[in-house]
C-alpha cells in the first residue's frame, strides 16, 4: 500500500504535534515494512527531526518546491499525492489538501478543538482560520482519528459529525520516558539545571487554560512541612507573569522555579526525579505530559475533567482543577502516602498497556485497510 502523509509537524515541530507525528510515522514504518511511506511537507529541519533512519525502508521524502508555502500544503501536495499513486493520504494535524484526487482515500486526525472551548486564548482571525480548515477536513475525510474519546464527542457536539465516521486511536509517548537512567546521571542533570530534590513537577505551556495559578494556591494551603517547590517546564508571558505575582502575594515566590523546554534526557530525569507530576489543565485533546509521567514511574495528580481520566486511567489521583483545597488535599496524599502512590504505580503498568507502539501502529493500519484500496 502507498500512503502518504502531511509531514509539515513531523519536519518542523519540536513538542505537539510534532512528536505525535513523528511517533506514528516511525510506529508504522517498524512494524509495517512492507508498505510504501510518502512524507509530503515544507523544508526539512534536521535539528528537529532527521529520518535518514527510515530512508533505508520504504520512506520517501517530498519537499516543497521553493516559493510555494502554504499553497504547497493546502492544495499541491494533494495534487502531488496523486501523482505519486497514494491510495490513503492522511492529514496528521487537522488539515487535508483540497487538491487529493477523489480516488484517494482521506484520513484526517483531529486532536482537539480547543480554539472553540477556550476561544480567549486564539486570536479571532486565527479562530476563523482553523474553523474553515477542520471544518472543511472533517467533512471531506473518510475516517477522522480523535486522539481522545473526549476529542470525538467534541466533534460530534460541534460539527455534527456521524459517530460512525469517527475512530479513537491514542498517542503514545516516546521510549526515552520508559528508560530509567542511572541515579548519578540523573542527579547531574539537575544539577546542570540548578535543581534538587525533593519538588513537584508541572509540564506544559504556561498559559491560562492549563491552571497553574490553582496549583499555587494549593502549594500555599498546604502545611509548611509539606510545601516544596513547584518545578515548572514551559513558556509563558503574561499569564507567567500573573501566577509569579500571585505566589508573592501567597508568600511562596522563592517554591516556584521556571525552566525553560529542556531536552528529551533532561525532560526524562526531571520527571523519575519528582514527588509528583501536577497537570491540573481545563481541558485538553489528550494529555501527553500524564502518560509521561506514568511511564516514569512518577505519581501524578491530574484534572478529572476532559480527557485526562482517559490518560491517566487507574494510574493517577485526580482532581477539580478550579478547587484549590481540592488540588491541596490531592498533592498532601501523594507527598504522604506511600502505599497509594505504591498502588498508583501499579496501576499505571497495567494502563500503559493501552499505548504500546504495537498495539497503536496495528489499529492505525486497521484504519488505511478498511479506508483504502489495499487487497
Amino acid at each position: 500500500m502507498i500512503i502518504a502523509f502531511d509531514a509539515k509537524r513531523a519536519f518542523q515541530n519540536r513538542t505537539g504535534l510534532g512528536e505525535y507525528s513523528r511517533g506514528l510515522i516511525s510506529g508504522l514504518v517498524h512494524q509495517y515494512p512492507e508498505h510504501h511511506y510518502h512524507l509530503l511537507g515544507p523544508a526539512l529541519n534536521r535539528d528537529v527531526w532527521d529520518p535518514a533512519r527510515l530512508l533505508a525502508g520504504h520512506v520517501y521524502l517530498h519537499l516543497s518546491p521553493p516559493g510555494t508555502g502554504a499553497l504547497w500544503r493546502t492544495w499541491l501536495s494533494g495534487i502531488h499525492a496523486g501523482r505519486i499513486g497514494a491510495q490513503v493520504f492522511h492529514g496528521l494535524s487537522h488539515e487535508l489538501p483540497t487538491g487529493l484526487p477523489a480516488k484517494v482515500r482521506k484520513v484526517v486526525t483531529m486532536h482537539d478543538l480547543l480554539f472553540r472551548q477556550f476561544p480567549e486564548d486564539y486570536p479571532l482571525a486565527d479562530r476563523i482560520i482553523y474553523d474553515y480548515k477542520f471544518r472543511s477536513a472533517c467533512k471531506r475525510a473518510d475516517t477522522i482519528i480523535a486522539i481522545s474519546e473526549a476529542t470525538r464527542l467534541s466533534l460530534i457536539d460541534t460539527y455534527r459529525i456521524d459517530p460512525s465516521r469517527i475512530k479513537v486511536i491514542y498517542q503514545g509517548c516516546r521510549a526515552v520516558f520508559y528508560q530509567r537512567e542511572d541515579t548519578i546521571d540523573r542527579d547531574l542533570r539537575l544539577s546542570k539545571m540548578n535543581i534538587s530534590t525533593p519538588y513537584l513537577l508541572s509540564v506544559g505551556s504556561v498559559i491560562r487554560r492549563k491552571n497553574l495559578h490553582q496549583v499555587v494556591q494549593a502549594l500555599a494551603m498546604l502545611p509548611p512541612d509539606l510545601r516544596i517547590p513547584l518545578v515548572v517546564v514551559g513558556r509563558g508571558k503574561s499569564y507567567l507573569r500573573e501566577v509569579l505575582t500571585l505566589a508573592a502575594q501567597l508568600g511562596i515566590e522563592s517554591l516556584i522555579r521556571q525552566v525553560q523546554p529542556v531536552d528529551d534526557q533532561d525532560l526524562a530525569a526531571l520527571y523519575q526525579a519528582s514527588s509528583a507530576l501536577v497537570y491540573m489543565s481545563r481541558a485538553e485533546g489528550f494529555g501527553i505530559p500524564v502518560l509521561e509521567a506514568l511511564a516514569s514511574g512518577t505519581p501524578v495528580l491530574t484534572s478529572s475533567r476532559s480527557s485526562l481520566p482517559e490518560a491517566g486511567g487507574e494510574g493517577a489521583l485526580y482532581a477539580d482543577p478550579d478547587d484549590p483545597a481540592h488540588i491541596r488535599d490531592g498533592l498532601a496524599r501523594l507527598l504522604t502516602d506511600t502505599d497509594f502512590c505504591g498502588a498508583l504505580r501499579i496501576g499505571a503498568q497495567a494502563h500503559l498497556h493501552r499505548f504500546r507502539p504495537e498495539k497503536l501502529s496495528a489499529q492505525l493500519m486497521e484504519v488505511y485497510e478498511q479506508a483504502g484500496t489495499y487487497s
